[in-house]
């Protein structure tokens, strides 16, 4: 039992126990300054310090407001004057004794829409000065705005069979290879001197019939309402900009874009806008991806067409809002509590991305037609081109409002 060492117990909480003794060695010792008179000289090291920084300050030239010194001991001087930092254009303020500095002698533009950061929330919040609508009169809808739909029974007094349902999507599949055909075929002769294929007023008219059909093949409605843009397919907005040349433009108008029967205008200021009225039930509900497919081959076919005159453009502008209604009608029936969902999430997410595409491509084209165009022509055009740029960025903007997340 010797030979082990018998380990020590640990202590008990109120046990007094020897701590180990420490030493220091000697040389280490000298060398450390352990006492406690040496105090004092460390207050006048402070005291030193903060005379050094009260005589920094003194030399500090005058700002333009009172002068705040943060020192060593000495708390931060609250802050009386905050018009020191308010400035309508974001910069510090200058000092009226520097050079340039008198009126209306700043380079920045002053924006009277600005927010000062030094302004609470007791503060008034001021709106734009210029509020524009960019779907002209206010007598009409605007995108964000639901569209107003009464149900009334069915659509037609018989129900499509299984089999008439085939035939109809085989039809409509059939006209959109059709048009795929008629544009392969003009862009591999596009670089010859005879062009073969579908021109751009041709293409739009056979895609404007297959939406037309799908319209009528959902609802048995003859026509696709113009709920949004209506500056773009009513003819008085676009006579108004065109003035004489408007007959001409108006017989090329025709023969590629059927004008829209339903015009939801409010008679007055005041008055509500007249609901549209669709039945209840539809016989085909799956011709709804026909419009989605054709919403995205329209973007491959836009970009490879010259769009060199106005008719033209006016053609693009009216069939993209043809879609648009159509599709936006659509999203809002779906969304009703006793109507079959038309258009789904997924769907949503799908025109989502073409619609950004499609924005995208029509902003560009117009941007290249611009630049086209020789001086005196510009100038000869430029109110059509003031409200054809408004135009191009609105393309689409009710299912923006409808799918964006």
């Amino acid at each position: 039992m010797d030979r082990f060492k018998i380990p020590d117990s640990p202590p008990l909480p109120k046990q007094e126990t020897n701590a180990p003794e420490t030493r220091i060695p000697a040389q280490l010792g000298s060398e450390l300054d352990l006492g406690d008179d040496d105090d004092d000289d460390d207050e006048g090291d402070v005291r030193v310090k903060r005379e050094e920084d009260v005589d920094m300050a003194d030399e500090l030239p005058p700002g333009p407001g009172p002068a705040t010194v943060f020192s060593t001991g000495r708390a931060p001087q609250p802050i009386n004057n905050f018009e020191q930092f308010e400035h309508t254009d974001s910069l510090p303020a200058t000092p009226e004794d520097l050079p340039g500095s008198g009126a209306g002698s700043c380079a920045v533009p002053q924006d009277p829409n600005y927010v000062t950061p030094m302004m609470d929330f007791s503060d008034p919040v001021r709106p734009p000065l210029d509020l524009l609508n960019p779907f002209g009169a206010n007598n009409t809808l605007s995108s964000s705005d639901p569209i107003p739909i009464t149900l009334s029974g069915s659509g037609s007094s018989r129900r499509l069979s299984d089999l008439q349902q085939q035939k109809v999507s085989e039809y409509i599949d059939d006209r959109l290879l059709g048009i795929q055909r008629g544009f392969v075929k003009y862009l591999s002769s596009k670089e010859e001197a005879d062009l073969e294929g579908l021109a751009w007023e041709q293409i739009a008219a056979r895609i404007d019939e297959v939406v037309e059909f799908v319209w009528y093949a959902l609802f048995h409605v003859t026509g696709v309402p113009a709920v949004y843009h209506s500056n773009v397919l009513a003819d008085e907005c676009i006579r108004a900009i065109f003035d004489s040349r408007f007959p001409e433009i108006k017989t090329r108008l025709d023969a590629s874009i059927r004008p829209c029967q339903h015009l939801l205008v409010r008679p007055s200021a005041d008055a509500p806008l007249p609901a549209l009225a669709l039945p209840a039930t539809v016989d085909t509900p799956a011709h709804v991806s026909f419009l989605i497919k054709l919403s995205g081959d329209l973007i491959d076919y836009i970009v490879k067409y010259d769009f060199a005159t106005f008719t033209d453009w006016i053609v693009l502008l009216r069939l993209a809002a043809k879609l648009d209604n159509v599709l936006s009608v659509l999203v809002d029936y779906s969304a009703l509590p006793t109507t079959p969902t038309l258009v789904s999430t997924t769907d949503k997410v799908r025109l989502a991305s073409i619609v950004q595409r499609t924005k995208i491509a029509v902003v560009e084209l117009f941007d290249r037609f611009v630049r086209h165009l020789d001086p005196a022509q510009t100038a000869l055009h430029q109110p059509a081109i003031d409200h054809f740029q408004g135009y191009a960025g609105e393309t689409y903007e009710g299912l923006v409002d409808r799918t964006s997340v």
